[in-house]
């Protein structure tokens, strides 16, 4: 008898145990597809600048696999980044890990194939066992925008010119 009731027990714990795996299964499936169909950038850096993570995204934006960037340190990705981003990235981290908000920031980085892209990057702390273990980070591809602001500032001026050279104008 006691055996019996013992091996009910065990039983329902087991099953319990199987419902709990399946909606751990579901969660990390949701999360999978949320990360690998996002269309900005998502990535991890740990405090010893460390990549820990890099969405898939990151080669629709710059022509990376994810992989050329998790396990390594950002020094070793210097290249992807032009040079007068690097500092501010720096400082950016710093800020970030030591509990300021840092707005998102325009960086300009260099595709695999060297084409410049222009980036809107984000990012914040993320705490294990409450100490914070690193920076999760999010890169908006706004090279598109950016250059038809460049545009329209362009054709201001050469319509502002135009206007301005027409004989009899009234200031």
């Amino acid at each position: 008898r006691y055996n019996e009731i013992l091996f009910g027990k065990l039983e329902k714990k087991m099953l319990d145990l199987e419902t709990l795996n399946l909606e751990l299964r579901a969660m990390e499936e949701q999360h999978r597809l949320s990360l690998e169909n996002a269309s900005d950038v998502i990535y991890t850096v740990g405090m010893d600048l460390k990549i820990l993570s890099m969405s898939p995204s990151v080669e629709r934006m710059l022509g990376y696999k994810p992989e050329d960037f998790v396990d390594r340190y950002v020094s070793d990705k210097q290249s992807v980044l032009k040079p007068p981003f690097l500092e501010q990235a720096a400082d950016h981290f710093r800020k970030v890990v030591a509990g300021e908000i840092v707005p998102p920031s325009v960086y300009e980085f260099v595709a695999k194939d060297g084409t410049v892209k222009i980036g809107e990057v984000s990012g914040s702390p993320f705490k294990r066992d409450g100490k914070i273990a690193g920076v999760v980070c999010v890169a908006r591809d706004i090279t598109s925008r950016k250059r038809m602001e460049e545009e329209l500032h362009m054709r201001e001026q050469q319509f502002s010119s135009i206007i301005n050279s027409f004989p009899g104008r009234v200031a």
